[in-house]
């Protein structure tokens, strides 16, 4: 099965690195690099560099709109939701291969892969419900963050 994934970060500035005393975190959580994130984002890799993102519950804790779960790099989505850029959330575009735009109880709206059983999605994603009232797809469940 062939996954498409969309890691689309936003930028923004990670409080909390003193930049001189590597593995010190006072603000957050310090990611693989020494990065240190506020304690309301997380640790993301991105063309070959860490970033911090902003946690999210729904759409409108995210300037842009867009609250949707993390990939895991081979297509799988595993979470944590995290604000991203407009082009990650499928009410702006189509969702590329076979996945399907779906919303999450929390209104969140992202691409995902349609699946019967866990067995059907990889990694710690699993198969779960979700409105497919947006899209083609017949549905009712789609592989996602547990």
């Amino acid at each position: 099965m062939c996954r498409t994934v969309w890691l689309v970060l936003l930028a923004f500035g990670c409080g909390g690195s003193n930049g001189a005393n590597e593995g010190e975190c006072p603000a957050g959580v310090e990611c693989s690099d020494g990065t240190c994130c506020n304690f309301d984002e997380t640790c993301v890799e991105s063309g070959g560099h860490i970033a911090c993102a902003p946690l999210c519950g729904s759409a409108a804790d995210c300037a842009s709109g867009c609250c949707a779960p993390l990939g895991d790099g081979l297509g799988n989505l595993v979470g944590p939701y995290v604000c991203q850029q407009e082009g990650a959330c499928c009410f702006v575009g189509i969702c590329p291969g076979s996945s399907c735009c779906v919303t999450d109880d929390r209104g969140n709206e992202f691409c995902a892969e349609e699946c019967n059983n866990t067995s059907m999605c990889g990694g710690s994603s699993v198969c779960e419900p979700f409105s497919f009232s947006h899209t083609t797809c017949s549905g009712p469940m789609a592989c996602g963050p547990s």
